[in-house]
C-alpha cells in the first residue's frame, strides 16, 4: 500500500467515463524518485455489485501497475472505506 498517494491514479485509459487529455505538462513524483508524465485526467467509474461510483480527478499515467485512490478523498466526501485482508494460495 502507498500511504504518499496524495491523487487518485490509473494507467487504464478504458475505466474513464469522461477523459481530457493533458495539454499542459503534469508530472507526479512517486516515492524513491520515480517521476511519470499525467497523460491525462477524467471521472473514473467503479462498479460494485449495488451500485456505480464516479471519482472525480483522476489522473492517467502510463507506468503505474495498480490503481491508486487517495482514501482520505473519498472519506472526507462522506464515504466509507473498508480493507478487508485476504490471503492468495
Amino acid at each position: 500500500m502507498d500511504y504518499g498517494v496524495s491523487h487518485h491514479i490509473t494507467s487504464d485509459v478504458n475505466i474513464f467515463s469522461t477523459y481530457n487529455k493533458g495539454t499542459n505538462l503534469t508530472i507526479i513524483k512517486f516515492a524513491r524518485g520515480y517521476v511519470h508524465v499525467v497523460e491525462g485526467k477524467g471521472i473514473m467509474t467503479l462498479s460494485h455489485s449495488t451500485c456505480l461510483q464516479q471519482i472525480p480527478n483522476v489522473f492517467h499515467v502510463l507506468k503505474v501497475t495498480k490503481n491508486l485512490l487517495f482514501v482520505k478523498t473519498i472519506i472526507d466526501k462522506g464515504y466509507h472505506v473498508v480493507f478487508i485482508r485476504t490471503i492468495v494460495g
